[in-house]
């Protein structure tokens, strides 16, 4: 009679209590009693928050599972939600509204957009089909979104230089840190990007250096022209000059 070999089988399950707790066994060769092995799946972080106009950061310690930051981990990550101030849960916004993941000790998303108001947010860690426990909430943080456009001028405005061209120049201010200033001509007040004649000019836009700009158009025709320049920040604000002019070419 020929000897059975002996077989070998793994069997591993997976329950969950309260959606915390996980727990793990496995079953080694036939007629081996089986090895079980409990492990909770920590409560969530404790965020920080921090406002920068209308858009809050939020960034968190990663927890460990079994050694390995949950991140990590296949299906491993962090649902993050905000609360007013009566602790009712809000929308959340994108970047923030996804399972954040990564094998960094440190993981963090910017939620932009955020409305007027007092915030705090907590995080939550997740680990395949298993939810565990909404950590501490972050201190309250305050948004209060930047209204205030940049303050773009016209300082001078004139006839370019040269003989035989129709150009006009300019130079004026605009506010240090809120982008490039766009200027626009026009034959006709106000000037606006609506009607301006030189939309297609590559130096419409232009880099502060300083806080002054500098332009000159390139031949226009004859005829009389008026500018404006306009400069947009960060948070979408944007200031206008006054429209200068006229000058006849």
């Amino acid at each position: 009679m020929k000897r059975l070999s002996a077989v070998t089988v793994a069997v591993v399950a997976v329950v969950g209590t309260a959606g915390a707790a996980l727990a793990a066994w496995t079953i080694g060769s036939l007629g081996a009693s089986g090895r079980s092995t409990a492990r909770t799946l920590p409560v969530g972080p404790t965020p920080t928050a921090t406002a920068s106009g209308s858009t809050v950061t939020v960034s968190f310690s990663q927890v460990s599972v079994g050694g390995s930051v949950l991140g990590s981990l296949a299906g491993g990550g962090y649902t993050v939600k905000r609360y007013n101030g009566a602790g009712a849960a809000q929308t959340m916004n994108a970047a923030c509204n996804t399972t954040l993941s990564g094998s960094g000790a440190t993981l963090s998303c910017a939620e932009a957009g955020v409305s007027s108001g007092t915030w705090s947010y907590r995080v939550t860690p997740r680990l395949s089909g298993w939810t565990g426990v909404e950590g501490v909430a972050s201190s309250a943080v305050t948004v209060s979104p930047d209204t205030t456009p940049p303050v773009v001028t016209v300082t001078l405005f004139g006839a370019a230089g040269g003989s035989g061209n129709t150009k006009v120049t300019a130079t004026g201010t605009g506010t240090l840190g809120d982008g490039p200033v766009k200027v626009f001509v026009c034959r006709a007040t106000p000037c606006s990007a609506g009607n301006a004649v030189n939309g297609s000019d590559a130096n419409a836009t232009i880099t502060l250096v300083g806080a002054v700009w500098t332009y000159t158009s390139p031949n226009l025709g004859a005829g009389t022209y008026y500018l404006a320049a306009q400069q947009t920040d960060a948070a979408g604000n944007t200031g206008t000059s006054s429209t200068a002019g006229p000058v006849t070419r």
